[in-house]
């Protein structure tokens, strides 16, 4: 830290007296803020009060009307202009158009399938449900395109794909049956026609068993071998 002496003062004080500015002469002599009006106020030197834009000032684009801050611009006007470079820039261009413009601004259409470009698409997958206008951009297309959708039905993308909002590959389905259709694996054990042992899920040798609110299936033949290897470890252990 640079030693205050009086010779320092005095360069400090005659420093501002030419007009420098506080910023300056801190950098110049190494000093901080605070110790160069230190300097200034030990010598009686009068610090100059910082200038503001004055309110009379008003910005310079014609429709805003706001008061002037910086380069003519109001600060709305000013951030714009300092990030992009364009003080009439929006990234909102069609802020105010018809919903119909601006759900197809967000749909690649140059495909089969319409996929969604907007708000609920992973960027980086490509994959998931879109949304538009508080419901997912796929029911807010049928519904417009197509008509309203019945009570308790979904829609079922027939495609597969998710980010799709074609109507042509959606079908109106109940809950269930869109489930059943799906790949989870509820979905592909109501779907399997052998257990994963090779025997038939059929027959005498398919047993439904509740639980809860749900039907389970289950092989009548895994289920005796599992009984039999138990029953024989316990005489084994015995």
């Amino acid at each position: 830290m640079t030693t205050m002496t009086p010779a320092l003062v005095e360069a400090v004080a005659l420093a501002y007296r030419q007009g420098a500015t506080i910023a300056t002469i801190a950098k110049q002599f190494a000093l901080s803020r605070t110790r160069t009006r230190w300097a200034l106020t030990f010598v009686g030197v009068t610090i100059r009060t910082p200038t503001r834009p004055s309110h009379s000032l008003r910005c310079q684009i014609r429709e805003c009307g706001e008061p002037s801050t910086a380069r003519g611009y109001c600060s709305m006007h000013y951030a714009r202009w300092r990030k992009h470079r364009d003080p009439h820039f929006t990234e909102r261009p069609l802020w105010g158009s018809p919903a119909e413009v601006r759900f197809f601004e967000k749909v690649d259409a140059s495909g089969d399938c319409w996929e969604w470009r907007g708000a609920g698409v992973r960027a980086r997958t490509g994959r998931g449900y879109g949304h538009f206008d508080g419901k997912r951009a796929h029911r807010w297309a049928w519904e417009h395109l197509v008509g309203p959708i019945p009570p308790n039905m979904t829609l079922d993308h027939l495609c597969r794909n998710r980010a799709c909002v074609n109507p042509d590959h959606l079908e109106v389905v109940t809950s269930w049956e869109n489930t059943q259709r799906g790949g989870s694996p509820p979905a592909l054990n109501a779907r399997a026609t052998h257990c994963r042992h090779g025997h038939p899920l059929s027959g005498t040798n398919l047993k439904l068993v509740r639980k809860g609110s749900r039907m389970s299936r289950l092989c009548v033949a895994c289920r005796r071998a599992s009984e039999q290897k138990r029953t024989e470890g316990k005489a084994n252990a015995a």
